[in-house]
């Protein structure tokens, strides 16, 4: 139906839909598609496969072929959408520093690694004597790794 589409001038006066917002509504709607966005993509990248084999984890899909294909046609459906929604408001992407993403992340894992060592166990019960030996000397190499990831990639200017 003609005038549906995003982006049509709904005053009829010439006017894009950008200039009907204002700046932090379209910031709003900016993070609100953004998000939205990276959920969708998540779910696409996951329909599609293959899934992680972790060591402790293991991500699976237990959907029949055909509704695996279905939701990959609707998440389809809704990135268009989005795309549409997008040009007809003229909404720009934003970069995202993958670097500083992982380096926070490794940031979170040192320090919930440190409440994962045998003194912090004491939490849930009485902690064998042997743990701490056993346990965390791992656990403090694996703190120094998390640490050493996250300063390489908050380095500036690397290369």
């Amino acid at each position: 139906m003609a005038g549906d589409e995003v982006g049509a001038d709904p005053a009829g006066k010439g006017a894009g839909l950008s200039d009907l917002l204002r700046e932090y509504q379209r910031n709003s709607l900016v993070a609100t598609l953004r998000a939205c966005e990276k959920s969708l993509r998540e779910a696409q990248e996951q329909l599609r496969g293959p899934l992680t084999e972790g060591i402790l984890y293991r991500r699976v899909l237990n959907l029949p072929a055909g509704r695996r294909q279905s939701a990959l046609d609707l998440v389809e459906e809704c990135l268009a959408l989005l795309a549409e929604i997008a040009r007809g408001f003229d909404l720009r992407p934003a970069e995202e520093d993958l670097a500083q993403a992982i380096a926070a992340s490794m940031t979170v894992c040192w320090a919930n690694l440190g409440d994962a060592k045998s003194g912090k166990l004491r939490a849930y019960g009485e902690v064998d004597p042997r743990l701490g030996e056993a346990l965390d000397p791992s656990l403090d190499r694996l703190e120094r790794l998390a640490l050493a990831i996250a300063s390489l990639l908050q380095v500036p200017g690397r290369e």
